[in-house]
């Protein structure tokens, strides 16, 4: 989280004045502390990734590679697809309906 709240800042004093660029950052660094202790990192066991293209297979290497379980959802029409089978678990999603239909379907998602 500290990192995000940097780059955030970062990018904002960027674009902003001196003098507000100066207040965002003396008054985070007060509360850094009170961050850190408030927010707890927690290890990603597993990935539900939402994309079936060459980006979902990019994503399924770096899990892979960090020792993230993935899980991917397909469509009757996407059975054989490569996101399905480089995924460590798969689900069919959408019985019956049309692929956009059954990948705008997020109650049977969840």
């Amino acid at each position: 989280m500290y990192r995000v709240n940097n780059l955030l800042q970062t990018s904002y004093c960027v674009r902003s004045t001196f003098a507000s660029c100066k207040r965002l950052l003396s008054s985070s660094k007060a509360n850094d502390k009170k961050q850190d202790k408030k927010y707890q990192v927690r290890k990603i066991n597993k990935l539900l990734v939402a994309n079936r293209g060459e980006i979902a297979i990019r994503v399924f290497r770096a899990c892979t590679e960090n020792n993230i379980r993935t899980v991917a959802i397909y469509s009757a029409e996407d059975e054989g697809q490569l996101h399905r089978i480089k995924a460590d678990e798969s689900f069919k999603i959408g019985k019956g309906l049309a692929p956009i239909a059954a990948y705008l379907n997020i109650p049977e998602i969840i």
